[in-house]
């Protein structure tokens, strides 16, 4: 694992999961992909992680514009 990873990891002692998302090319889907994450009603905290792979298409803009407008959770 990625020592920079485990470092932020290790300082999140509330954080229980974390999610990573895989993306490329996936622009019709990536959307509704973040927000059946992002609806979820947990009583644990997460962190959503998006590894956008400097798509050819509209995920990366469709990735940005999402996190502006989803509020971020806390519990």
């Amino acid at each position: 694992m990625n020592q920079d990873l485990v470092t932020q990891f290790s300082k999140m002692s509330k954080l229980t999961v974390a999610v990573e998302m895989v993306t490329y090319n996936h622009e019709k889907y990536i959307a509704q992909a973040i927000e059946s994450v992002m609806m979820q009603q947990t009583t644990f905290q997460y962190k959503l992680i998006i590894a956008e792979d400097c798509s050819t298409d509209n995920t990366g803009k469709i990735c940005i514009d999402l996190q502006k407008n989803i509020p971020r959770r806390s519990n």
